[in-house]
Formats: C-alpha cells, sequence, structure tokens
C-alpha cells in the first residue's frame, strides 16, 4: 500500500550485487572549461519528466551529474571571491606605502623662498562717475544767505514798484538763484527748471513774478497759459493771494480749481460759452462729430461734445475766463475729463509746488492725464480759428510735444527718483539747490553760487530755528507736559512766572538721568548739542511773552479734534483761543483766517498742513506725536522761522520713541546745517497740585463722555 503523498522517500539500500556508482564533483580547473566548450542546451520535456519519475521512484542516473547552469554559477563566484582577495592584497600594501613615506618625511637641500616685492597700499576708490544725470549730480548750488537787489534782476517796473509798495528791497537766496534763470537775459535757461530750498525760503515769488512778467499785456485773448498745480486746498488760497496781489493793472485774470464748490460752479467760473452763427464750418464740424461718435471718443472731445445737439448753422464756441489757473490735481483731472471747453493746449508756464507729495501720490494718475492733455495733437476742430474760420498751421511746439512749456518744479525735499521726474517729460533740466553755507574751511564763502556737486539726500533747515526735545516718560500724561509748555515758554502769564519757574527743570546730558529715561540715555546727544546757558533760555522765555502764535501737529485729525478738546477743558482760558484743522472746507478757511489775524493763537492739525501754510506770526511748532520720518519733520518745523524770522521747534518724545528720534532726527546726518544742535528740555510734573490733576482726570472723563457720544450718533 503505497504512503500517502507527503511521506518522506528514503531511497533503498543498495545490494552487493548492484554497487550503487560513485559521484564525482568536477575540480575547478573542469568546471572552468565546461562553460567555454559545451553549449548550453535544454533537455526536452520528455527527458525531464522521465528524470522527474526516476527521482520519485527512487532510481538514479549513471551519468547524473551537477548541470551546466550550476556549474556557470559556481564558476563565476570563485571568479570573484579571487578578484576580492587579490584586491585587498593591493590595498594592505598601498597603505604600508603610505605610512613609511609619513614616517620618513622628505628632505628640502638648498631650497629658499623666492623673493616678493613690497605690498603698495591701494587707494580708496573714488568713482569718476554718477549714477544720476549730469543735471541732478552737478545742480547750481546757492548759499542761503545770498541776497541781490530786487532792481538789479531784470524785472519790469510794474513789478518793481509794486514790490517796494510792499517793502520787499531785497531778493532772498531763491529769488536770487532762479529769477535771472526764468526772466529774459543773458543768463535765462532754455529749459525747465527744479528748485530744492528750505520751506519758507520764498518759493513762492520765485516763480510767481516770472510768470506774471512773461504772460502780461501779450495775448488779447484769454487762455489758460500758466498753470500752478499744489497739493492741498490751503496751498491754493495762498498761491492765488500772492498772485493777486502783483498782477493788478496787468489784466491778468487768476482762477482757481481745488474742490470747495460744485463742479458746475466751478466750470461756469473758467469757461465762457458761446455760439457763433457760420453754416460752412458747422458741417466740417458735424462731419468730424459723427466719425467721432462711431469711433466711441465724444467724450474725449469737448469741442465735438458741444456741436451735437446744437441749431443747424451755429457753431459752438468757448473761451477761457482766466489766464492763469492754480489748482489741486484731482480737481485739474476732473476738468480735463468733463468741462466742455477746458483746454491745456496754449500753455506757456506749468508750475508744480511740492512735488515729492504730488508725485509720490497718484491723485488719479493726474500727471499721465495732463502731461497727455499738454502734449495731444490738434484734432480738426483746432485747426480752424473760431473768429474767422481760416484754417491755421498747428504750433510746432504741439507737434514735437510742447517743447516751449516752461515747466517750474519746487519742493524743500526734492526727489531725485528718475522714475517719478521722466513722467514730466523734462525738456534740459537744471536742479538749483539752495542750502545753508559750509564751513569756512571746507567750503565757498558765504553768498557765492557754484556748480560744484550737492548731496543726493541732503536736507536743509531754517538757520534761524532752534529746536528742543522734551521727554514725556511713557506719553500718559503728555497733555500735561503740553499744558506746561503752553504755560511756560509758548503764552507765559506773567502773574505766576516765579512759580512756573520752580516747577520745571532744565537738564543737560551730563546730568544723571531718571529712571523712565534710562532706556534712551545712550542714544541722546552729548553736552555739546543739548545744553544752553541759563540766561539765554530766561531771554528766550521772554521773548515769548509776546502775543505769538502756536501750531501743534499730531498724527491724524482724529487726534487733533480729541487734543483739542482735551486742551480746553483742561485750561478754560484757552478754550477761546484754540482750534482743530478738521476737514470742513468752510470752518478751515475761518480758521486760517483768525489764525493769520492773531485772534486765534493755538492751532492743532495733523500733517495736511505742514505743506506751504504761511502764518506771519507763527513762532513755534510743537510736534506733539512724533513725525514719520526726517521729512515730515522737515516740513513740519518749516512752518516756523520763515523769511530769516525767529523760530521754536518742540518735540515731544516717549521712552520707547527716544532712540528712534536722536538717531534718525536729531542727529540725522541727510540735515546740511553744520551748526545744528537740539537742546533736551525737562518738565518736572510731579510738583503739580492736586487740584490741577483732578482738573486732568475730569478732562479726561469728559473727553472719553464726548468721543461715545459721537460714536453713538
Amino acid at each position: 500500500m503505497h504512503g500517502p503523498f507527503y511521506a518522506r522517500y528514503i531511497p533503498p539500500k543498495p545490494t552487493a550485487s548492484a554497487p550503487a556508482p560513485k559521484q564525482t564533483i568536477p575540480t575547478t580547473d573542469q568546471v572552468e572549461e565546461d562553460p567555454e566548450k559545451e553549449k548550453k542546451s535544454k533537455k526536452p520535456k520528455r527527458k525531464r519528466e522521465k528524470d522527474a519519475a526516476s527521482i520519485n521512484e527512487g532510481v538514479v542516473d549513471e551519468d547524473d551529474t551537477p548541470s551546466k547552469r550550476h556549474k556557470t554559477v559556481l564558476a563565476k563566484y570563485q571568479k570573484s571571491s579571487q578578484r576580492a582577495k587579490a584586491l585587498e592584497g593591493f590595498k594592505s600594501s598601498t597603505s604600508k606605502e603610505k605610512d613609511e613615506e609619513e614616517k620618513e618625511p622628505l628632505e628640502l637641500h638648498d631650497l629658499t623662498p623666492l623673493p616678493q616685492p613690497e605690498q603698495v597700499p591701494e587707494p580708496d576708490y573714488k568713482p569718476s562717475f554718477s549714477t544720476l544725470p549730469l543735471w541732478l549730480a552737478q545742480p547750481l548750488v546757492v548759499e542761503s544767505d545770498l541776497k541781490v537787489p530786487f532792481d538789479s534782476l531784470g524785472l519790469g517796473e510794474k513789478l518793481l514798484n509794486d514790490l517796494s509798495s510792499k517793502n520787499y528791497k531785497e531778493a532772498l537766496a531763491v529769488q536770487s538763484a532762479v529769477l535771472p534763470l526764468l526772466l529774459p537775459g543773458p543768463k535765462q535757461h532754455k529749459g525747465d527748471l527744479c528748485i530744492s530750498a528750505t520751506t519758507g525760503s520764498g518759493k513762492t515769488l520765485a516763480y510767481v513774478l516770472p510768470l506774471i512778467e512773461s504772460l502780461k499785456s501779450k495775448y488779447p485773448n484769454k487762455m489758460i497759459r500758466g498753470l500752478i498745480v499744489v497739493p492741498t486746498r490751503e496751498l491754493v488760497a495762498q498761491a492765488k493771494e500772492v498772485a493777486e496781489s502783483f498782477t493788478a493793472g496787468t489784466g491778468l485774470k487768476i482762477g482757481t480749481a481745488f474742490g470747495t464748490q460744485p463742479l458746475n460752479i466751478e466750470q461756469a467760473h473758467l469757461i465762457k460759452k458761446g455760439n457763433r452763427y457760420d453754416p460752412s464750418f458747422c458741417d466740417r464740424n458735424q462731419e468730424e462729430a459723427k466719425v467721432r461718435i462711431s469711433k466711441l471718443k465724444v467724450e474725449r472731445d469737448s469741442s465735438i461734445k458741444g456741436s451735437i445737439n446744437k441749431l443747424s448753422g451755429y457753431v459752438p464756441t468757448y473761451e477761457s475766463k482766466v489766464d492763469i489757473l492754480i489748482c489741486t490735481p484731482g480737481r485739474l483731472v476732473e476738468h480735463i475729463q468733463s468741462t466742455t471747453g477746458f483746454s491745456l493746449k496754449d500753455l506757456s508756464w506749468f508750475v508744480i509746488d511740492e512735488a515729492d507729495n504730488l508725485l509720490n501720490q497718484s491723485f488719479q494718475e493726474w500727471v499721465g492725464i495732463v502731461m497727455t492733455e499738454i502734449n495731444s495733437v490738434p484734432s480738426l476742430s483746432d485747426m480752424f480759428d473760431s473768429s474767422t474760420t481760416q484754417p491755421i498751421r498747428p504750433k510746432q511746439s504741439q507737434i514735437v510735444g510742447n517743447a516751449r512749456i516752461k515747466k517750474v518744479v519746487l519742493s524743500a525735499t526734492m526727489t531725485r527718483d528718475l522714475n517719478k521726474l521722466n513722467k514730466l517729460n523734462l525738456h534740459r533740466p537744471r536742479l538749483v539747490v539752495v542750502q545753508a553755507a559750509d564751513k569756512p574751511e571746507t567750503g565757498n564763502p558765504a553768498g557765492e553760487m557754484n556748480n560744484g556737486s550737492a548731496t543726493a539726500k541732503a536736507l536743509n533747515l531754517p538757520s534761524t530755528l532752534k529746536e528742543w526735545a522734551i521727554p514725556v516718560g511713557d506719553g500718559s500724561d503728555k497733555p500735561l507736559y503740553l499744558l506746561k509748555l503752553l504755560q511756560t515758554r509758548i503764552l507765559p502769564r506773567s502773574e505766576n512766572r516765579k512759580s512756573q519757574k520752580s516747577t520745571e527743570k532744565e537738564v543737560s546730558h551730563s546730568d544723571s538721568e531718571s529712571s523712565s529715561d534710562s532706556s534712551s540715555s545712550s542714544s541722546e546727544p552729548s553736552d555739546s548739542s543739548d545744553s544752553e546757558d541759563s540766561s539765554a533760555e530766561e531771554n528766550s522765555s521772554d521773548e515769548s511773552t509776546l502775543q505769538q502764535s502756536v501750531l501743534i501737529f499730531t498724527n491724524s485729525n482724529e487726534n487733533a479734534s480729541r487734543l483739542c478738546h482735551l486742551l480746553s477743558t483742561l485750561h478754560a482760558p484757552y478754550s477761546k483761543i484754540t482750534g482743530a484743522l478738521t476737514k470742513s472746507s468752510a470752518y478751515r478757511r475761518k480758521l486760517l483766517r483768525s489764525f493769520k489775524n492773531g485772534e486765534i493763537l493755538i492751532v492743532i492739525a495733523s500733517d495736511r498742513a505742514s505743506r506751504g501754510l504761511d502764518v506771519p506770526n507763527l513762532a513755534h511748532i510743537v510736534n506733539y506725536d512724533i513725525p514719520k520720518s526726517l521729512t515730515d519733520y522737515v516740513h513740519r518745523v518749516g512752518r516756523t522761522a520763515r523769511a530769516g524770522r525767529d523760530g521754536h521747534a518742540w518735540s515731544f518724545f516717549t521712552d520707547v520713541e527716544a532712540r528712534w528720534f536722536w538717531n534718525a532726527i536729531a542727529r540725522a546726518p541727510e540735515v546740511k546745517n553744520s551748526d545744528r544742535k537740539v537742546q533736551r528740555l525737562k518738565f518736572d510734573i510731579n510738583s503739580l497740585s492736586d487740584k490741577s490733576k483732578d482738573a486732568y482726570v475730569e478732562a479726561l472723563d469728559k473727553l472719553r463722555l464726548a468721543v461715545q457720544g459721537n460714536e453713538a450718533s
């Protein structure tokens, strides 16, 4: 009986009559020779089946030897093992040789180093080129104390009489340098002009006088030939006031556009509309209107737009009512796009005041729109004179891009950004820089002009400006510091003068610092820049007893309104002489008028008032909130110390702001004034009476209720 299929197979024992064949394992030589001599072959299927059957039955073939495939694998294994042993022997021999070389270093015989020449120190690299164009890299530098009589600058008799009647005898530095370049004469510059001068240096008069001199009594018809663009409404009113004081008797009309009135009212003030009967010209105009309508360009062509719905045979006429337009950029764009008959194609003067502010902000992309309007090629209707219907030749200047227009770009912090300046399409530009006189050992004598290079980022402050810095701790009691400053230094009262002396204390940097100022002591100036004799302080305080006004700057209109409310509540006498410049146009005009007349002595405003505002009796500037940049600081403090008058700038800084203030503003390397120093002043508000502290807490409560009431409403 057969066993199970998984039973272990035990081969039968060999008998004596039939001894088992002896199996021999082939030697290595035989194994190596077999793969080369014999060819690989596969057993047929029947042969494999027969071998398997014989194995199952326990029969071993006498010729059964290891297969050729197994021989090949075994031969390869033996060859690889021999190669590995040979490689190990080679590595061991090389390592021994290296060890012997290391033990026995090479000996050098009669070898000495070659003599080397002495090193020559390389001089400091001074590039002979500049990334800026020549007109920016080498401006016309004018010392700030240069003064020249007006009668030697080429002005007409009419303007000289007007200047004399207003007690203007000598031109300031910027006027002395710019007027010869803009007026006809041997020094006249045939291209455009960029002017960088400190605030209050007389830039407005420097461009108004040549503009009026060139336009008066030269053109019978009124057209917009002078355009002055400024960033704020206050500057529009101020520039108009200056221009109108010199246009009496010249026939020139000044117009403004700054958004205080509805657009249709401004349009009526700028453009005079009429009709003229001319059938032949009307037919040509109607044909052009149809072409423009088909191309969807009617809204961009005011002359065609106005002729669509007219009576047969009548031609619309438009005439400018003003010769010089002073405007803000946003309103100017609105008139270009919406006012029928408004045109800048006859422009002769293009003035951009406070250019850094105007070019830094888009203002509805006003630069591109205005330059496109100025440089546009005249249309068919412009080729005919509306009064004679005779064809006229287009002006060569309009065809080539209005190269005849005189562009004057002004700012106290003139930009050197070519991407922004290139948008103005300046023609042969030249830069005039008015700066403080250099030291005698390093600069030119005062009063001379030169063409040397100026620092690209140099800023200038008025030489008559005195700067002060006041620490206010963590800033929680900053209104009390402001009240103390107003009562002791700006608007002091004679009856409590002695008591106030005992509560204020001036500390120089050499004295020991209080614990609240310890974090900023390392970055504050040394004795040479912050100390002052007490007698000099007393004299400055006595000078401030006059009715001088103060402008206080905050970082937002909301902060200005709250501080005005808090200050009026904290000290009742200040409520009648304090105001805040808000967004209301009517209130702003009224407040500024009272401020200039001396009826209001304290005005609180945001940075909006830091551009171009000119108040004759403004003697003090207070930075209640620290400015955001050095440029903002220059424009803020430039509201005082104007035209050679004295001025004071007071800046509050907290412990956190101290390091940045002293490094970025008080000791800024960009400011070119060589004798500049910011003096440190400290007030002791801990000595205030309990009554004053209670009044401060009460004022804060009233302010909180007022703010909550406004938010609820």
